[in-house]
């Protein structure tokens, strides 16, 4: 189910809300020591949430706030990238994202939370 907030150019902000099934596989860990944490598997349960805002500055240069939120009975997930992109060429862009998840309860010997930040190319086929 999914609902527009803002439809609005320059900006657009949308809501969406499913429910799921969460598989989970994590594998052996072996720490040093050694220590080793033996791997699991887990399903439940859950609801997804996703907000996405963009906001367009001008025809080559746009921002996105994707936000992504599993909730189950064993865990919440909290996935978020932020990212700006700039044509370069008619087909080619560049693109900085920086990517934040958070587990409320990751698997032993992993952190609650993640970052990533990337630069890339992007070629958009059929242009």
């Amino acid at each position: 189910m999914g609902y527009h907030i803002l439809k609005a150019a320059p900006t657009t902000w949308a809501l969406e809300v499913a429910p799921g099934q969460k598989f989970d596989e994590v594998r052996e860990v072996i720490l040093p020591g050694p220590v080793i944490i033996p791997g699991y598997s887990d399903n439940a349960f859950s609801v997804i949430g996703v907000s996405r805002v963009t906001h367009q500055f001008n025809p080559a240069v746009k921002i996105a706030n994707d936000t992504f939120v599993t909730w189950s009975d064993l865990t919440t997930q909290i996935d978020n990238r932020l990212a700006v992109s700039a044509a370069l060429t008619g087909a080619l862009s560049a693109r900085f994202s920086f990517d934040v998840r958070h587990d409320t309860n990751p698997p032993i010997g992993f952190e609650s939370t993640d970052t990533a930040t990337r630069v890339s190319l992007v070629y958009a086929f059929g242009q």
